[in-house]
């Protein structure tokens, strides 16, 4: 966003309690059925301390739009064009958004802000937790972090440049990886849809879930469910090669959920978690913590490890 908010250097920064305080109270009145109506919550503990949180969220979103948007038109368009080489600078996604609006896309304040709010809270916490249970994956089944790193150093070749686009899209069996760890530990565990017409389940075509009913769709279920996904508590990144896919429900894998509700940011997301593992895999290895070692996960907002850790022992490569 053109914005830095040091949330790695500052852990206690108002911005990330803020975070984790809406993330919990959020889940909170999930689990709590008599928390659904607005004045039951609003009235609680849970909803004093939500509002609270969602107006140091909003507060510093729109701290920053106010911020980006003060820069001038000229400026905004200067940064749009192309060098002298070519080649175009970097954009923050916000000025982007501010962009699309001066040329007419008729986007409002809130628009902006939802959208925003989106990328920066909602884009960090499900990508990170997402990587720490892959290396988690990885350091239990080593045979499958050495292929993956073989196939890394294979494509980068020279360990001290950059990675690009170009290598990325190279690194077919690292994005198995990542597929199999997001079956096995989907960023989201549980999420819900509105049912707008009567639906007939499969199952026996007389059980119908009416209209107007709320479906919870809990992906870290659906994922080891036997009849999709023989021997599910594998971790086997060849399930996603094409002709083992073949004949797969299309919804039978949903990290990202599916259909227009899916996740605005999902191919970013899956170039981040490349990017990086890629990275550490070319400097790191990563072994068990100890024999038997499994972390418990809890299923909040975001699938994370109950005890907020996941223990891996770290060794550089080339020592």
């Amino acid at each position: 966003m053109g914005t830095t908010v040091n949330a790695q250097e500052d852990s206690n920064s108002e911005y990330v309690q803020a975070v984790k305080t809406a993330c919990c109270n959020s889940y909170m009145r999930l689990v709590k059925p008599w928390l659904y109506p607005d004045a039951t919550f609003y009235a609680s503990p849970s909803g004093w301390s939500f509002s609270r949180a969602l107006k140091v969220l909003h507060g510093l979103t729109k701290s920053v739009i106010h911020k980006r948007r003060g820069i001038h038109t000229e400026e905004l368009m200067k940064i749009q064009q192309s060098a002298e080489d070519g080649t175009k600078l970097r954009v923050a996604f916000l000025d982007q958004l501010l962009m699309a609006n001066h040329n007419g896309a008729g986007l409002s304040d809130i628009d902006i802000q939802e959208e925003v709010d989106t990328f920066m809270f909602e884009g960090h916490d499900t990508t990170g937790c997402a990587i720490t249970f892959i290396l988690y994956a990885l350091s239990v089944n080593p045979e499958i972090q050495e292929m993956a790193y073989r196939e890394v150093t294979s494509v980068v070749g020279d360990e001290t440049r950059h990675l690009t686009n170009q290598d990325l899209a190279q690194m077919k069996y690292l994005e198995r990886v990542i597929k199999e760890g997001m079956r096995l530990y989907p960023s989201v565990p549980v999420f819900g849809r509105s049912i707008k017409e009567d639906l007939a389940l499969e199952m026996d075509g007389k059980r119908v879930v009416p209209a107007g009913a709320t479906v919870a769709i809990c992906p870290y279920v659906l994922h080891r469910k036997e009849s999709l996904w023989p021997d599910p508590e594998r971790f086997d990144p060849d399930r996603f090669l094409p002709e083992n896919s073949v004949g797969r429900h299309a919804f039978a894998y949903l990290p990202f959920s599916a259909g227009p509700r899916n996740c605005i940011g999902q191919k970013f997301a899956m170039l981040e978690m490349k990017c990086v593992i890629a990275r550490l895999l070319m400097e790191l290895r990563f072994i068990e913590a100890y024999p038997g070692y499994k972390p418990e996960v809890a299923g909040e907002l975001i699938l994370k490890s109950r005890n907020e850790h996941v223990l891996v022992r770290v060794e550089q490569r080339h020592l």
